[in-house]
């Protein structure tokens, strides 16, 4: 073996570990500060996603995408006034330490606090915030006119907050955004839903397209399967890097087999959050165990420990697309930013 296959890889720390070809796609640990550094070869051409509406964003996902695993893609260096808000700048600022000390723990330790979020007064405020939020969703729906642009509002809002979930967690933080925020019903109401239309389109669409050259079958059920596989990676790629991101499903199945048994447990979560939204539409079927469709019936307290369940299984899985982003990013073909 020749010279040329030694190849040289930079901890965070400015050690340089040299490393052979058989090597790669392997963690060492760096002899110098003990951090985990990711043999990935020599560097290959990454799609860089741009999402302009995010240029103020507290945590600067777009500037700084990560570069060895369980780094925080936040940039190396605070935002200034000039182009963050100083609430975020002094945010930002505070967490230098907190993101530190995260990256020497992994995705599992992590992903077993995100069941904790509620703990922090404002994961508990917002976790009772969207709770009522989809309450009164449920009973203005029935008022004409109004009530269809007011569940507009409210889901826009709603699904406006989880994909900030997943920006935040992405960016390093383990805290919730205020899920009250309003700014404006096109930015806080349209573009939420959107992008959520944007996301599903491109995850049903190979199966749609399937039926439209006239394919039926088992052929369609798997490519209707592969899709919904393929959601939590796709809404990630769009809830960071634009709606755009959520059409390139060819990244996306490279996204996950370079971190696939997390990414696993990230869907299965995904599963369970839509077993605990969507129960109620079960009802009445002959689904369900009896003890649960007694349960679902017995009045508002069975409809609001259900909206509550569906809200925190869900907010934990945005979470979980976050951290993944968190901690895989340096090993995905795009960067977003």
């Amino acid at each position: 073996m020749t010279d040329s296959s030694v190849m040289t890889a930079a901890c965070a720390c400015g050690m340089a570990i040299r490393y052979r070809a058989e090597h790669i796609g392997r963690t060492v640990k760096c002899r110098s500060c003990g951090g985990a550094v990711s043999l990935t070869g020599p560097e290959r051409e990454r799609i860089r996603f741009d999402d302009d509406d995010d240029e103020d964003a507290a945590y600067a996902i777009a500037a700084a995408p990560v570069k060895l695993p369980g780094h925080s893609p936040l940039a190396a260096e605070a935002p200034t006034a000039m182009s963050t808000p100083p609430s975020a700048v002094a945010r930002t600022l505070g967490r230098d330490r907190q993101i530190e000390s995260r990256r020497t723990h992994g995705f599992w330790r992590d992903a077993g606090r995100s069941f904790l979020f509620w703990q922090t007064p404002t994961g508990a405020i917002a976790l009772a915030v969207v709770t009522v939020l989809l309450l009164v969703r449920s009973v203005i729906g029935y008022i004409p006119i109004l009530g269809l642009i007011l569940v507009i509002a409210i889901t826009g809002m709603v699904w406006g907050f989880y994909l900030e979930v997943i920006r935040y967690t992405a960016g390093g933080d383990d805290d919730l955004p205020d899920a009250s925020e309003w700014n404006g019903f096109v930015d806080s109401a349209i573009v939420p839903i959107v992008q959520l239309l944007a996301v599903t389109g491109a995850c049903v669409a190979p199966a749609v397209a399937l039926q439209l050259a006239g394919v039926d079958g088992i052929p369609v059920f798997v490519a209707a399967a592969f899709g919904a596989f393929l959601w939590p990676v796709t809404m990630l790629a769009a809830s960071i890097g634009g709606a755009g991101a959520a059409v390139r499903l060819d990244l996306h199945v490279r996204t996950v087999a370079s971190a696939f048994t997390p990414y696993l447990y990230v869907w299965f979560m995904l599963v369970v959050a839509g077993l605990a939204n969507f129960t109620s539409l079960l009802e009445g079927m002959g689904v369900l165990p009896d003890f649960l469709e007694r349960a679902m019936t017995s009045g508002f307290l069975a409809t609001l420990v259900m909206t509550f369940m569906g809200v925190y299984t869900t907010i934990i899985v945005m979470k979980l697309i976050g951290l993944y982003y968190r901690h895989y990013s340096d090993r995905f073909p795009w960067d977003a930013g």
